[in-house]
């Protein structure tokens, strides 16, 4: 609308491409500049426009929607000013069968050249080439490995070994000699994440494997797509851009699955989608279903060709993935003593396997050399004792992390009966279990950002991960000599952080954390979100903090605290006057 190549300038024909992503106002200007003719070219069964802005219902309206040639529920009619082009030449017929059947009512067809032609021949040949050899409609099903899905801060959903996975997958493609290969996955999140990998893997920055949203992938195509579809446990539910309204699903998973030529490999936990939307018409659940039931290529736990596959797909360099324990344990002693400063550690469950005797012994020997070791977990309560001396309790664990000197990352160790909990009564439990080394100075910084290892989170509270055994002290010191803000550690410390050391859930032994209601009146949860246990916040609880640790009030006047129950629930007051919330001490 601004470019001045436009200024004052008429043209017999203007033509819009995709069109389905161009607010209408764009629409129109682009209409003004045609003397003759002006052709719009797109396909109401592919993205929208996007907008976050508070008009976003307004500008969200695609010109086939304003037209009235497609109304809310993605149903079209006929419009006179209609010609609709039904025959497609990029994908094998394979790949074709899904989006005819399933978004384009049956009136999609292929061309001659996709069935016995020059492209036929072409895609045969990446169809025929390894991974997955011999079928243009995949699926790797994640189901029965750790792979944990999260958000970040800006609620984009991400998935550390799902996108292993999906790029290890590229990668094979691309040393088989596949021209291209794209990894499309729908969050922003997962492919800052792949960037980072193919970034710390191609060092020499020449390589033919891309990455993207759906969205920036839409009017592009590759040899070889992979879909990172990233949804898993522990989240119950799908994200906002896989699960809010089905016709905009559609037209995402539609734009996915047909930028493949030859070959689409979908990489996916099916059981999670399968306990979600059973009997429903979710359309990536029916490309699951879909995948399975034409008797595509299916790899997963369920027929023992998942860890071959993932053993097949190991990419080496910067990323090398161990199905064999011993192996990875032998690996990661010797990443531990070149350890320098500093490891962290994240643990989602409590319940180590027999191997955890090697690591502890790793850890407690890099730590008698003075390396600063991090720990948290969500399952505190089940930790073996030795290991409670090194760990705190934490709600942000989802990930089984360690990072050594922000160098070098490992997911997996150490291994643990990891499970996600479905409902009340199901879970389902990790029998593949994967252990993946990145050592790349772009993933592990990414790896680091998206999870946020360094900070610990229980209840209201949210805080530093620091060294529990010199925490301890420090703390231990501060009490006993009546300095309250020593390094400000006693603060730090929290309330919150001394209930969910102190209080266990008296259901299921995990740890009670500090929480507030609507009204903001404090209580006691368990920390375990499949158990709705409750406690009150007792004023003996606040005043044996208060007490054993010296603690003073906030605001810097000296003031004595003590802990007190009014009609709006517990409370601390200073003897100078002022009323505080258990949280703020």
């Amino acid at each position: 609308t601004i470019d001045p190549i436009f200024e004052e300038r008429q043209f017999d024909l203007v033509m819009f491409d995709e069109v389905s992503m161009a607010y209408v106002p764009q629409v129109i200007a682009a209409a003004a500049l045609a003397k003759e003719k002006f052709m719009c070219v797109g396909d109401f069964r592919q993205l929208a426009p996007i907008s976050q802005s508070p008009d976003s219902r307004v500008l969200q309206v695609d010109i086939f929607s304003y037209l009235q040639i497609v109304d809310g529920k993605g149903n079209m009619y006929w419009h006179p000013w209609l010609v609709m082009l039904n025959e497609q030449r990029r994908m094998a017929p394979a790949i074709s069968e899904f989006p005819s059947k399933f978004i384009y009512n049956r009136l999609l067809k292929d061309n001659a050249e996709v069935i016995n032609g020059k492209k036929k021949r072409d895609n045969d040949l990446v169809i025929k080439s390894a991974p997955l050899p011999g079928d243009a409609l995949n699926l790797i099903d994640l189901a029965g490995t750790y792979c944990a899905a999260d958000k970040n801060t800006d609620g984009s959903r991400f998935n550390i070994l799902s996108a292993v996975i999906s790029f290890s997958t590229a990668v094979k493609a691309e040393q088989n000699h596949i021209k291209t290969v794209g990894i499309i996955t729908p969050y922003a999140a997962q492919v800052r994440l792949i960037r980072a990998m193919l970034k710390d893997y191609y060092t020499k920055g020449t390589t033919n494997v891309s990455c993207a949203t759906v969205h920036q992938f839409q009017g592009s195509e590759s040899d070889v797509i992979v879909f990172d579809a990233v949804e898993s446990y522990p989240k119950s539910a799908v994200g906002y851009l896989m699960g809010k309204e089905p016709n905009q699903v559609a037209r995402l998973i539609n734009v996915a699955i047909t930028r493949g030529k030859g070959k689409v490999i979908t990489v996916a936990n099916a059981r999670f989608w399968e306990n979600v939307f059973k009997g429903t018409n979710h359309i990536f659940y029916k490309l699951l279903q879909h995948i399975k039931n034409g008797k595509h290529h299916v790899i997963d736990n369920h027929d023992k060709t998942l860890k071959p596959y993932i053993e097949s797909v190991n990419p080496g360099r910067m990323i090398n993935i161990f199905m064999n324990e011993q192996d990875a344990i032998s690996m990661f002693e010797q990443d531990m003593k070149k350890a320098k400063w500093q490891t962290v550690v994240s643990l989602p469950s409590g319940e180590l396997r027999e191997t955890e005797h090697q690591v502890f012994e790793i850890f407690d020997e890099a730590d008698s050399r003075g390396v600063d070791i991090k720990m948290k977990s969500n399952d505190y309560a089940k930790l073996p004792e030795q290991w409670k001396a090194y760990c705190v309790g934490t709600e942000n664990a989802t990930f089984p992390l360690i990072i050594i000197d922000d160098e070098v990352v490992w997911y997996g160790l150490p291994t643990a009966k990891w499970k996600f909990q479905v409902d009340k009564t199901t879970s389902m439990i990790t029998v593949v279990h994967s252990m993946v080394r990145i050592k790349g100075k772009n993933t592990v910084e990414m790896i680091k950002a998206l999870t946020d290892i360094e900070t610990v989170v229980v209840g209201q509270n949210i805080r530093k991960l620091d060294n529990k055994k010199s925490k301890l002290v420090t703390n231990s010191f501060a009490a006993s000599s009546g300095n309250s803000e020593d390094n400000g550690s006693i603060l730090n410390y929290g309330l919150g952080a001394f209930i969910e050391e102190k209080e266990f859930c008296p259901k299921c032994k995990n740890h009670m954390i500090l929480a507030k209601n609507a009204r903001g009146t404090a209580y006691l949860k368990c920390s375990n979100k499949a158990c709705k246990e409750t406690k009150y916040l007792t004023v003996d609880l606040m005043n044996w903090y208060i007490n054993s640790h010296n603690i003073k009030c906030p605001k810097r006047d000296g003031g004595e605290l003590k802990g007190g129950l009014g009609k709006y629930g517990p409370y601390v007051r200073c003897n100078c006057g002022h009323f505080l919330k258990p949280d703020e001490i």
